[in-house]
């Protein structure tokens, strides 16, 4: 005996919110991304790691923030470390934050109020690179 057709889009649409539900905040792995990297996404962050160095990274994001229309409010980079913020026309605020983990490999963190944004600044940033 078959259910019918309104049960069985219920059934769906309840297995789908489930699905949805249980991937969200997971650690993903798009396929624009470098080879070997992970990708996490908490609450107004992006981390991910990047299998280049500190300084190949470095110089991607500033070209990131560049052709993405923002203006670089400040810098800091050392030999572990960078950390950009920038902002837009309508003052919304970007900070990208490097470290190296090891001599080719770098962990990213994108904090930015947009989701939309920070998957943007993450495209752009590997297209650079």
């Amino acid at each position: 005996m078959s259910q019918p057709p309104a049960a069985t889009g219920l059934l769906g649409a309840v297995l789908l919110a489930t699905i949805v539900l249980a991937d969200a905040g997971c650690s993903t792995r798009a396929p624009d991304r470098p080879t070997g990297s992970t990708l996490d996404q908490g609450q107004g962050e992006l981390d991910a790691t990047l299998e280049r160095s500190l300084d190949r990274t470095a110089r991607a994001c500033r070209r990131t923030i560049e052709e993405l229309g923002f203006v670089l409010r400040s810098h800091s980079q050392d030999r572990r470390h960078a950390v950009f913020t920038a902002s837009d026309a309508a003052d919304q605020l970007l900070e990208i934050h490097l470290e190296q983990a090891t001599a080719a490999s770098t962990r990213l963190k994108i904090r930015s109020g947009d989701e939309t944004l920070r998957h943007a600044v993450l495209v752009r940033l590997n297209s650079n690179l």
